[in-house]
Protein backbone atom coordinates (compact mmCIF):
# COMPACT_ATOMS: atom_id res chain seq x y z
CA UNK A 1 0.00 0.00 0.00
CA UNK A 2 2.94 2.31 0.67
CA UNK A 3 4.17 1.70 -2.90
CA UNK A 4 0.72 2.55 -4.26
CA UNK A 5 0.61 5.75 -2.22
CA UNK A 6 4.08 6.75 -3.44
CA UNK A 7 3.70 5.78 -7.12
CA UNK A 8 -0.03 6.25 -7.68
CA UNK A 9 -0.33 2.86 -9.38
CA UNK A 10 0.81 -0.74 -9.12
CA UNK A 11 2.27 -3.23 -11.57
CA UNK A 12 -0.18 -5.88 -12.73
CA UNK A 13 1.18 -8.64 -10.46
CA UNK A 14 0.67 -6.40 -7.41
CA UNK A 15 -3.06 -6.08 -8.16
CA UNK A 16 -3.30 -9.85 -8.24
CA UNK A 17 -1.38 -10.11 -4.96
CA UNK A 18 -3.76 -7.60 -3.33
CA UNK A 19 -6.71 -9.65 -4.51
CA UNK A 20 -5.21 -12.85 -3.13
CA UNK A 21 -4.39 -11.18 0.19
CA UNK A 22 -7.91 -9.76 0.42
CA UNK A 23 -9.56 -13.12 -0.26
CA UNK A 24 -6.95 -15.25 1.51
CA UNK A 25 -7.80 -17.53 4.37
CA UNK A 26 -5.69 -17.28 7.50
CA UNK A 27 -7.37 -20.15 9.37
CA UNK A 28 -7.68 -18.22 12.59
CA UNK A 29 -4.18 -16.74 12.63
CA UNK A 30 -3.75 -13.30 14.11
CA UNK A 31 -1.44 -10.34 13.68
CA UNK A 32 -0.38 -7.95 16.44
CA UNK A 33 -0.77 -4.36 15.26
CA UNK A 34 0.03 -1.22 17.27
CA UNK A 35 -3.68 -0.81 18.07
CA UNK A 36 -4.46 -4.42 18.98
CA UNK A 37 -4.57 -8.00 17.82
CA UNK A 38 -6.60 -8.85 14.72
CA UNK A 39 -7.36 -11.81 12.53
CA UNK A 40 -5.02 -11.62 9.55
CA UNK A 41 -7.92 -11.46 7.09
CA UNK A 42 -9.64 -8.68 9.02
CA UNK A 43 -6.41 -6.71 9.35
CA UNK A 44 -5.43 -7.01 5.68
CA UNK A 45 -8.92 -6.15 4.49
CA UNK A 46 -9.03 -3.12 6.76
CA UNK A 47 -5.67 -1.90 5.42
CA UNK A 48 -6.74 -2.32 1.78
CA UNK A 49 -10.19 -0.78 2.32
CA UNK A 50 -8.51 2.13 4.09
CA UNK A 51 -6.73 2.98 0.85
CA UNK A 52 -9.85 3.19 -1.31
CA UNK A 53 -9.19 6.78 -2.34
CA UNK A 54 -5.81 6.01 -3.89
CA UNK A 55 -6.97 2.68 -5.31
CA UNK A 56 -9.98 4.24 -7.02
CA UNK A 57 -7.86 7.06 -8.50
CA UNK A 58 -5.50 4.56 -10.09
CA UNK A 59 -8.20 2.70 -12.07
CA UNK A 60 -8.34 5.14 -14.98
CA UNK A 61 -4.75 4.46 -16.01
CA UNK A 62 -4.95 0.68 -15.79
CA UNK A 63 -4.96 -1.52 -18.88
CA UNK A 64 -4.75 -5.21 -19.72
CA UNK A 65 -4.05 -7.61 -16.88
CA UNK A 66 -3.54 -4.79 -14.38
CA UNK A 67 -7.15 -3.69 -14.94
CA UNK A 68 -8.39 -7.29 -14.87
CA UNK A 69 -6.61 -8.02 -11.56
CA UNK A 70 -7.82 -4.74 -10.07
CA UNK A 71 -11.37 -5.71 -11.01
CA UNK A 72 -10.89 -9.10 -9.30
CA UNK A 73 -9.92 -7.19 -6.17
CA UNK A 74 -12.88 -4.82 -6.50
CA UNK A 75 -15.31 -7.70 -6.97
CA UNK A 76 -14.08 -9.17 -3.69
CA UNK A 77 -14.10 -5.81 -1.92
CA UNK A 78 -17.70 -5.16 -2.92
CA UNK A 79 -18.81 -7.53 -0.19
CA UNK A 80 -17.40 -5.14 2.38
CA UNK A 81 -17.81 -1.71 0.81
CA UNK A 82 -20.78 -0.07 -0.95
CA UNK A 83 -18.28 2.54 -2.17
CA UNK A 84 -16.61 -0.13 -4.29
CA UNK A 85 -19.88 -1.11 -5.89
CA UNK A 86 -20.50 2.55 -6.81
CA UNK A 87 -17.05 2.76 -8.41
CA UNK A 88 -17.75 -0.41 -10.39
CA UNK A 89 -21.14 0.94 -11.52
CA UNK A 90 -19.40 4.09 -12.75
CA UNK A 91 -16.78 2.04 -14.60
CA UNK A 92 -19.49 -0.07 -16.26
CA UNK A 93 -21.42 3.02 -17.36
CA UNK A 94 -18.40 4.80 -18.88
CA UNK A 95 -16.35 1.94 -20.33
CA UNK A 96 -16.69 0.07 -23.59
CA UNK A 97 -15.70 -3.27 -25.02
CA UNK A 98 -13.67 -5.73 -22.99
CA UNK A 99 -13.03 -3.20 -20.22
CA UNK A 100 -16.77 -2.79 -19.71
CA UNK A 101 -17.28 -6.57 -19.64
CA UNK A 102 -14.53 -7.05 -17.04
CA UNK A 103 -16.00 -4.27 -14.87
CA UNK A 104 -19.50 -5.70 -15.33
CA UNK A 105 -18.32 -9.14 -14.22
CA UNK A 106 -16.66 -7.61 -11.15
CA UNK A 107 -19.83 -5.67 -10.31
CA UNK A 108 -21.90 -8.86 -10.58
CA UNK A 109 -19.56 -10.63 -8.13
CA UNK A 110 -19.56 -7.65 -5.77
CA UNK A 111 -23.36 -7.42 -5.70
CA UNK A 112 -23.74 -11.17 -5.22
CA UNK A 113 -21.22 -11.32 -2.37
CA UNK A 114 -22.78 -8.26 -0.70
CA UNK A 115 -26.21 -9.88 -0.85
CA UNK A 116 -24.86 -13.11 0.64
CA UNK A 117 -23.13 -11.18 3.42
CA UNK A 118 -26.27 -9.17 4.16
CA UNK A 119 -28.40 -12.30 4.33
CA UNK A 120 -25.86 -14.15 6.45
CA UNK A 121 -25.83 -16.99 3.92
CA UNK A 122 -22.57 -17.85 2.22
CA UNK A 123 -22.04 -20.35 -0.53
CA UNK A 124 -19.12 -22.70 0.19
CA UNK A 125 -15.93 -21.62 -1.56
CA UNK A 126 -14.27 -23.94 -4.07
CA UNK A 127 -11.78 -24.91 -1.34
CA UNK A 128 -14.62 -25.96 0.97
CA UNK A 129 -16.42 -28.11 -1.62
Amino acid sequence: MAFLRAQGSLPEYAWLILHEIFRGASYGRTVCAPDGEYGIEEYCRRQILGEMAIISRSIAGLTGNAFFYCMLLFGSMGEYSPEVRAILEQEVSTSTGERRQVASDALEVAVELAAERASGVREPSDDQR
